[in-house]
């Protein structure tokens, strides 16, 4: 969760309404999870990795290198993607297990609250209200697809349900994993299934606007 962490620390910019939606579901989610916990007993919390200063200090500049290459190559979410494969790539190739430091995930989260804190302002709310109730309503039904979607594949499999439901929903992976973590639930998963979906919806959702405006009947 942590190299997770270190990523979103470069993810203080999000389109407009994105995050608007997702908002309401990460505040809610450690609620909801409490609320649907079956009786299988919690998973026992990991002991706190070390944090290794030397290996972060040449991590997080290779991390902002990448980000500046996607950018230069015109790829979705640059700050987001470079340093996520960065250090996705370290974790694999070196097996790399580190933490933060102390104190570094509360600086990310104030950081990306405070950039939504500016990105939006009374006049947005004012002037889209009908646009904010299209991504209240698309998240919501997002969240009943993931709730049928993990209930469906943790009959399948051996696999705890909660966590690929929380895995599936849509919204920070940062906050996901946080909730993960303090429902004692798998990071593990809630990671995966959350960096799959990012890549998903970051590298095909624009070819299939485009294939579908295409073959569109209305065009």
């Amino acid at each position: 969760m942590h190299r997770i962490t270190l990523v979103i620390l470069f993810n203080v910019q999000h389109p407009q309404g994105a995050q608007a939606g997702y908002g309401a579901v990460t505040a809610r989610l450690p609620q909801a999870g409490k609320l649907i916990r079956t009786s299988k007993p919690p998973a026992a919390p990991s002991c706190r990795l070390p944090t290794d200063l030397g290996l972060l200090a040449w991590l997080m500049p290779l991390g902002g290198l990448a980000a500046l290459l996607l950018r230069r190559l015109r790829q979705p979410n640059p700050w987001m993607l470079g340093p996520l494969m960065v250090c996705a790539g370290a974790g694999v190739l070196l097996d790399i297990n580190i933490a933060l430091p102390t104190g570094a995930s509360d600086v990310g989260q104030w950081l990306i609250g405070s950039a939504l804190g500016c990105h939006f302002d009374r006049a947005f709310f004012r002037k889209a209200p009908a646009f904010l109730l299209r991504v209240l309503l698309f998240t919501l039904l997002a969240m009943l697809v993931a709730a049928g979607a993990a209930t469906l594949l943790s009959t399948l499999g051996d696999v705890d349900r909660i966590s690929l439901m929380l895995g599936m929903m849509p919204g920070g992976i940062t906050q996901l994993c946080l909730t993960a973590e303090a429902l004692q639930l798998s990071v593990a998963i809630v990671t995966a299934l959350q960096v799959l979906r990012l890549f998903l919806v970051m590298f095909l959702a624009e070819p299939l606007f485009v294939l579908w405006q295409r073959f569109s009947p209305g065009k």
